[in-house]
C-alpha cells in the first residue's frame, strides 16, 4: 500500500492531481517501498603486470563498462523511492547506475635510475635515486537534474516527491560543457514538465533518470626517493618527496543540478560547480635514517 498523490495517464504522460486527496486520509504519505531490483553489468578488462626486474616494475589495468539498474546511489543500490520520481508512483526505470563509470585505467611504476660506475663523492650524490607513480583516469558517473515542486503562490499543494523535467523537443540529454566550471551543462535543453502558474498540471517529466554525466578524473600522484649509503655498517639516509596530484589539476565536483523553483523560475546557479573532488596540489617532504 502507499498513500501518494493520486496520479493518472493524459495523452501517455502521467498527470500528478496535487489538488485530489490521498486516498487514506487517516494518514500522512505512505511512500512506495520496494528492494525487489533489478541490474545489469558488463565490462572488458585488460591488465598488464611486469613485476620488478631490470631496475623497474609497472602495473597497469584498463576496464571499458557498463552498469544498469532500476535504483542506486554513487556509494550503492537503494530502494525505488531514492530520488527517483517514478518511484514513488511504483514505476521501475532501468538506466544508467549512478556508480556507472564507463572508462577507467589506473596504472603504477616503480623506476630506479641508473647511475653507471660512480664512486665516492659521486656514487653519494647521484646513486640511490628511484621514482614511482600512480597515474588515474577515469569518466565521471551519471546524475539526475531536478526541479522544486510546485507552489501555487498561496500555499504548498499535497507534497509530491521526486519533481522532474522535461526535454526539448529535439534536445540533448546529456549537454555537458567539459572543465566549464561556471556552467556545466546547457540548461535551455531542459523545460518545465508544467505550468507554473497553474500547479493542477503537473506532469512528471520525460527525461530520464542519470543522463548527464559529472566530469571525470585525471590525476597523478608521484614520489621522488634516494637512498644514500652512510657507513659499511647498514646505516642509510632516505629522501623522500611526494606530490599529490602533480600537475595541480582541478577534478570538478557535482554542478548545482536544480534548474527552476517551485514558482518556475530559472535557477541562477544552475549548472555551477563550487567544489572539486581532490586536493590542489600538495607536497610533503621526509628524511630517515635507517640502521
Amino acid at each position: 500500500m502507499h498513500n501518494v498523490t493520486p496520479s493518472t495517464m493524459v495523452d501517455g504522460r502521467r498527470l500528478i492531481l496535487i489538488n485530489e486527496k490521498q486516498p487514506n486520509q487517516n494518514f500522512n504519505r505512505m511512500r512506495w517501498r520496494d528492494f525487489d531490483a533489478s541490474s545489469t553489468y558488463h565490462a572488458f578488462r585488460l591488465t598488464l603486470t611486469k613485476r620488478f626486474s631490470q631496475g623497474y616494475q609497472v602495473q597497469s589495468a584498463y576496464t571499458y563498462s557498463k552498469s544498469t539498474d532500476d535504483s542506486s546511489t554513487f556509494l550503492g543500490s537503494g530502494d525505488f523511492a531514492l530520488g527517483d520520481r517514478r518511484g514513488y508512483f511504483g514505476l521501475k526505470e532501468h538506466a544508467l547506475s549512478s556508480f556507472d563509470v564507463r572508462n577507467s585505467w589506473t596504472t603504477n611504476f616503480v623506476v630506479d635510475i641508473p647511475y653507471g660506475d660512480l664512486t665516492g663523492a659521486a656514487e653519494k650524490a647521484l646513486g640511490g635515486w628511484s621514482v614511482s607513480s600512480i597515474v588515474r583516469l577515469n569518466n565521471g558517473s551519471p546524475f539526475n537534474i531536478n526541479n522544486q515542486q510546485p507552489r501555487d503562490g498561496r500555499t504548498q499543494m499535497q507534497r509530491v516527491e521526486g519533481s522532474s523535467v522535461d526535454l526539448v523537443a529535439g534536445g540533448d540529454s546529456n549537454p555537458v560543457r567539459s572543465q566549464n566550471p561556471d556552467e556545466y551543462f546547457d540548461p535551455s535543453q531542459f523545460q518545465m514538465p508544467w505550468d507554473p502558474s497553474d500547479p493542477s498540471t503537473f506532469y512528471l517529466g520525460n527525461l530520464g533518470r542519470n543522463t548527464l554525466t559529472l566530469p571525470g578524473t585525471v590525476n597523478m600522484d608521484f614520489t621522488l626517493m634516494k637512498t644514500t649509503p652512510l657507513w659499511d655498517e647498514g646505516v642509510n639516509l632516505l629522501f623522500r618527496a611526494e606530490f599529490f596530484n602533480l600537475f595541480n589539476r582541478p577534478n570538478f565536483g557535482q554542478p548545482n543540478a536544480r534548474l527552476f523553483d517551485r514558482r518556475g523560475r530559472a535557477q541562477v546557479d544552475v549548472g555551477e560547480i563550487e567544489d572539486t573532488r581532490t586536493s590542489a596540489r600538495e607536497l610533503q617532504f621526509a628524511l630517515k635514517l635507517e640502521f
